[in-house]
């Protein structure tokens, strides 16, 4: 027994002894764990007096994805002057824009009864919508009482959902023809607008805080519309079925990054902290990798969708309850504060990878945004709502997309998640062929959105605004179908001035001769000048009608439409009674292509100028 219990004590002795020396020793190496998604370790050699760097392996093992991002469609590398560019190297410029990493593949199968799953995210979507457009409350009674496909249990999708089937490849529509039916079949106009199930828990201009969520199909946008409105103004609804997708999971990794564990994708905590142009965007991402940002190497401007999907709808600025007051994304996240063009304190607009054009045939002269705060027009006015995306020229001086250009957004950067390296963008894409012709609100000189560039007057808007019911505005403005509104007349009816009724029309999201900016960033202060004594005027002079009894171009509108001044319009299509204007001469003096010159100006396609000849290459 004695030998027993001394040989324990000697074995025991020997352990204390061994686990002591352990403790004392420095290790040459030691295993620093991965984030909560990344699924590997990771070593780092130090001297024994120097603290661990937070060095992770940039290259992931695979983890288990809950929701995959669907891809945005796009394949092709642009420059900010909208050219197609050979994409570019890691170094260069332009490096890291949407072609160069491509998420999860569109997986669409028509089931053949009216029906079309999508295999990503296992949503089944009814392929016609509704017959009608409707306000938000009657849209989802519709979807409740849909039986299509033998099937019941139909809803009105989520923003995330209904953003998920958006195509960015070629725009105009932004949808996917192929699968899914549009409310028009020949042609592409602005109203294609659908409901989604998120109602804005702030403030529009044209809502008031009645307002809810919708995808614009045809321009590919996300805004609040005006929740209560019926007849021509409602919007459509494409109901789906299946568990909801994409529920974020965040978990705050406590070094500066968020993971969502929904996606496996890593974000930074807090943003860039100062605006910048799209090229510096792109720059900063290669910039943050060079420094070994928070420990990692391959952060990368997120694609429109892949920031979509953190968005937080459940926030704005001036929600109606106090508590969900803020910038529409999760409150982990850090959020610069910034001053709007109204003088109030907002949050900024964030660059995506993902370019944008104006219409079918434009070039890529613009990059998606998402805005954190509230989505505004040149005075401050929000009409779209915080979550909204929308797209912003990329480069001060490029092109006048939305009211409300800042040329400098904020960024927030990305890694991981489902996404494959495309270093030469995807050679398969269609980037440049419009599935449908836009007509009737296409872009610049088409009808379209109410707010939007391009659209019709927000006449809800500018009635409001003027303190007037929308029915007495549309009264004093007089039928439409009998020619041009006598402004003056209007204004004279309704006691106020031509240039305030003017104001008014163009105080939604209509594109305006130069852009404000936020009050830390330059301002413009050029305004659009007011419409000669109410009619549109033609080059070279005012009246009614052109050679022949042809209307005249309204250039203040086409000004307005192209982001310059109706004096540098009129001198760049030169004097009318020296001949026809040279139209290819006239858009390279103002900075546009040809095409969208003759847009704006409201020549139809293969049409006449008034008074002169067809345009050389008329689209």
């Amino acid at each position: 027994m004695f030998k027993k219990t001394t040989m324990l004590l000697i074995l025991l002795t020997i352990l204390v002894m061994s686990l002591v020396a352990c403790n004392n020793s420095t290790p040459l190496i030691q295993v620093v764990e991965a984030g909560p998604t990344e699924g590997i370790t990771a070593v780092v050699e130090h001297p024994p007096t120097t603290s661990l760097p937070t060095v992770i392996a940039s290259n992931q093992a695979e983890t288990e994805i809950t929701y995959a991002i669907v891809e945005t469609g796009q394949g092709f590398c642009y420059n900010s002057d909208g050219e197609q560019i050979d994409c570019p190297a890691e170094g260069e410029a332009f490096y890291g824009q949407d072609a160069q990493f491509t998420g999860t593949a569109f997986s669409f199968t028509d089931n053949g009864n009216g029906t079309v799953t999508d295999g990503v995210t296992n949503l089944i979507w009814e392929q016609t919508p509704n017959s009608g457009p409707s306000s938000w409350s009657e849209a989802q009674e519709y979807c409740e009482s849909l039986t299509v496909g033998s099937q019941d249990d139909w809803r009105m999708p989520s923003l995330k959902e209904l953003f998920s089937i958006s195509n960015f490849s070629t725009g105009w529509p932004y949808l996917d023809t192929t699968y899914f039916d549009l409310t028009t079949t020949d042609s592409i106009s602005k109203d294609e607008q659908y409901w989604a199930s998120d109602y804005y828990v702030g403030q529009t201009a044209e809502g008031g805080y009645d307002a809810a969520f919708g995808v614009n199909h045809a321009t590919g946008h996300i805004k609040a519309y005006p929740a209560m409105v019926t007849g021509p103004m409602g919007k459509n609804v494409r109901c789906v079925q299946g568990d909801e997708y994409l529920i974020n999971d965040f978990v705050d990794n406590g070094d500066g990054t968020i993971t969502d564990n929904a996606t496996s994708m890593m974000w930074t905590q807090a943003d860039s902290g100062e605006g910048m142009d799209w090229e510096a965007a792109l720059a900063y991402a290669q910039a943050q990798n060079e420094a070994n940002y928070l420990g990692y190497n391959d952060w990368r401007l997120p694609n429109v969708k892949e920031l979509q999907s953190i968005v937080d709808y459940d926030y704005a600025p001036d929600a109606e309850d106090a508590a969900y007051d803020g910038p529409a994304i999760n409150p982990m996240f850090s959020v610069s504060e910034i001053t709007n063009e109204a003088g109030e304190l907002d949050y900024p607009y964030y660059w995506t990878s993902t370019s944008a054009r104006f219409n079918s045939t434009g070039d890529f002269y613009y990059a998606w945004y998402i805005a954190a705060g509230r989505a505004v027009n040149n005075e401050g006015v929000d009409y779209h709502g915080a979550g909204a995306v929308r797209f912003d020229t990329k480069v001060e001086g490029g092109p006048a997309a939305e009211g409300g250009e800042r040329y400098y957004n904020y960024v927030m950067l990305v890694r991981g998640g489902d996404v494959t390296e495309t270093p030469n963008g995807d050679l398969s894409a269609n980037d440049t062929a419009p599935v449908l012709e836009s007509a009737g609100g296409g872009g610049p000189g088409g009808a379209g959105d109410a707010g939007e560039p391009g659209g019709l007057p927000d006449f809800a808007a500018a009635a409001a605004t003027l303190g007037i019911t929308e029915e007495a505005f549309m009264a004093a403005l007089g039928d439409s179908s009998q020619g041009p509104s006598d402004f003056d007349a209007a204004a004279t009816a309704l006691g106020i001035t031509a240039e305030e009724l003017q104001n008014a029309l163009g105080g939604g999201d209509v594109a305006s001769a130069d852009a404000a900016q936020p009050a830390e960033q330059p301002a413009s202060t050029d305004t659009q000048p007011p419409a000669s004594d109410g009619q549109p005027v033609g080059p070279g002079g005012g009246g009614q009608g052109g050679p022949g009894g042809q209307p005249m171009i309204d250039l203040a509108g086409a000004a307005a439409h192209l982001g310059v001044t109706e004096d540098a319009l009129t001198a760049a299509l030169g004097d009318a009674s020296q001949g026809p204007p040279d139209f290819a001469t006239a858009a390279a003096t103002l900075g546009v292509t040809e095409a969208e010159l003759i847009a704006a100006l409201g020549i139809p396609e293969g049409g006449m100028p008034p008074g002169g000849q067809p345009p050389t290459n008329t689209p």
